[in-house]
């Protein structure tokens, strides 16, 4: 499993790190680099957990250590949903999926009731009027 994982993941980095050293754009490579690496330690920790059970969780084992390192890949430095959001945007050309703060238009703030309009209309939970 590891070493079906580890592949894309050495040749995606191998080509990444090519167009960095030749100084052309590089970004959407090194982002899917990054995203195949994530994956790949994420579902490398998941197996481990499988494989050892409830002794996964026991800090003598450094299992867990590794599980919450392999989860860290997920959401830092960069967030796997931003490279996806990245990829989608670069890559395939389609729209954001989020909004442009500059293009922004303010939501309107609601005003607060006065204490009298929310008051329950048959009494309170002590004093129920019927």
């Amino acid at each position: 499993m590891r070493s079906r994982n580890a592949a894309p993941v050495s040749a995606s980095r191998r080509h990444a790190a090519g167009l960095y050293d030749a100084a052309q754009p590089c970004g959407a490579e090194s982002n899917m680099a990054k995203l195949l690496a994530a994956d790949a330690s994420w579902e490398a920790a998941n197996v481990c957990m499988r494989t050892h059970g409830g002794y996964g969780f026991a800090t003598e084992y450094d299992i867990e250590r590794k599980f919450r390192e392999a989860r860290l890949y997920q959401v830092a430095p960069i967030s796997t949903n931003l490279i996806l959001s990245y990829a989608a945007e670069h890559v395939l050309g389609l729209p954001r999926s989020y909004a442009d703060p500059d293009q922004c238009v303010p939501i309107p703030v609601a005003l607060p009731c006065h204490s009298s309009m929310i008051a329950p209309r048959y009494g309170t939970m002590r004093n129920p009027q019927f």
